[in-house]
């Protein structure tokens, strides 16, 4: 009899401690959703749990946010929290209609994409008004600085992976460990070209790639831009970069080296950012005379049903 005391004091411990245990490991969701091309098609990817979720990425116009904030009222979960992986408009510029359906959610990100946001907020809208001026916010969402190195999300780990320069000079990847599931952002722009005229620099992008891929094991990638894959998207985002580095060689004008990487990868989406921003030249002589293709300038799209 005194023999079965610990066995009995022990099932009573798991039945009572079964639940909890339980409830912690059960899976999380991924939804992914994507903007239109005429915005570039950038990716918000929505991490769910059982009751409450984690937004990666806003949208660029307000009329896409509001899509994306009825996708998230739709799974009916609370939106805890927004994290932002850098200061590209596409990213983060929609985010007024989430925030207006889920205003307790905190939105996140490091001190140096936070400041980004607040003081070159204006000069984005500037820049790109033109396209749709009545689907832009006139304000930045409310950013906090985030100098941890991970939140969770009942119970399961959403962790930083702060990347070397790639896209931007400063960038954050998340990773989550119980899914092997790596939300990389804009470090990987998938059966896409990618947007280099803010560091144009191939070599520190592939040692953004290999950081970000010492994260953990993965299964699955979430890009920026493009279909969601697996760890094969890294190799093909390295290959991609050497060679950009071969062809878009120091002297190379933009139009040899944007036809170039178009005729070297015919299958991809977004050839229009390999022309988009490269500097005074592209705006002074405008995009016909830089050589940029016609089929690659469509006319304006429509205004959005969003209000700035």
């Amino acid at each position: 009899m005194r023999r079965a005391i610990p066995f009995v004091f022990c099932l009573i411990l798991v039945l009572a401690c079964g639940p909890s245990v339980a409830a912690e490991k059960r899976p999380l969701e991924f939804r992914m959703f994507t903007g239109v091309e005429a915005s570039l098609f950038p990716n918000s990817v929505l991490i769910l749990g059982e009751k409450e979720a984690v937004l990666v990425d806003g949208q660029w116009w307000l009329s896409e946010g509001e899509k994306l904030a009825q996708m998230i009222t739709g799974t009916g979960r609370r939106l805890t929290t927004v994290l932002i992986t850098h200061a590209h408009p596409d990213h983060y510029m929609g985010l007024q209609p989430v925030l207006a359906r889920f205003p307790d959610a905190r939105v996140l990100a490091r001190k140096a994409i936070r400041d980004e946001i607040r003081f070159s907020f204006q000069s984005k809208r500037r820049h790109w008004q033109e396209l749709v001026p009545d689907d832009m916010p006139l304000e930045p969402p409310a950013v906090e600085e985030f100098p941890g190195t991970a939140i969770e999300l009942e119970g399961h780990q959403i962790r930083f992976v702060d990347l070397p320069p790639s896209e931007t000079l400063v960038a954050t990847a998340f990773y989550v460990p119980s899914a092997r599931a790596l939300i990389a952002g804009d470090l990987i722009f998938a059966d896409s070209h990618s947007y280099l005229a803010d560091v144009d620099n191939p070599a520190s992008w592939i040692d953004a790639l290999s950081h970000a891929r010492a994260a953990g094991p993965i299964e699955t990638v979430y890009p920026g831009h493009g279909p969601a894959g697996g760890p094969e998207q890294i190799d093909a985002a390295i290959a991609y970069m050497k060679v950009y580095a071969e062809v878009a060689r120091p002297g190379v004008r933009v139009a040899d080296m944007a036809r170039e990487m178009t005729r070297r990868y015919p299958g991809h989406r977004g050839a229009i950012l390999l022309w988009l921003t490269r500097g005074p030249g592209f705006a002074l002589y405008g995009a016909g005379e830089m050589g940029v293709p016609p089929e690659l300038m469509p006319p304006p799209p429509p205004a959005g049903t969003g209000k700035p």
